[in-house]
């Protein structure tokens, strides 16, 4: 049976690569691109950059797939839910200690709501294996 909080955070973890991929690229990444930096720090800019990519679509995948895979579920959304706390901690912790507020790199909202979500789905999957 699929698990549609789960699948639900899934589904989120997509819009917000989506929205990395094609509103953070012009906002971030290209600016970067277009600057002064060296070539070296562009290149290792964009290595990072669409490594984050990578692991924003990998994440969403996984939520996918333990939206569907009723014994590997919990271990699928908790691996997902520890990379994004650590994403919601880094831009946390650099918003607060480079900018004094937590509101310049919002991102770290997205992050909790998908954990947040992700926790509801794992609390379903439990109370439904008890029943």
């Amino acid at each position: 049976m699929i698990n549609k909080t789960i699948a639900t955070a899934g589904i989120l973890s997509a819009i917000l690569t989506a929205i990395h991929i094609f509103g953070g690229g012009a906002d971030v990444h290209a600016p970067i691109l277009a600057s002064e930096l060296d070539p070296l720090m562009k290149g290792y800019s964009s290595v990072l950059w669409h490594g984050i990519t990578a692991s924003l679509a990998l994440c969403s995948a996984i939520l996918l797939l333990a939206a569907k895979r009723h014994r590997e579920r919990e271990l699928l959304t908790w691996i997902v839910i520890a990379q994004f706390a650590a994403f919601a901690l880094i831009f946390a912790f650099y918003g607060i200690t480079r900018f004094g507020t937590l509101f310049l790199m919002p991102q770290w909202i997205a992050f909790l709501i998908i954990i947040g979500v992700s926790l509801g789905g794992i609390y379903t999957h439990r109370k439904q294996a008890k029943n």
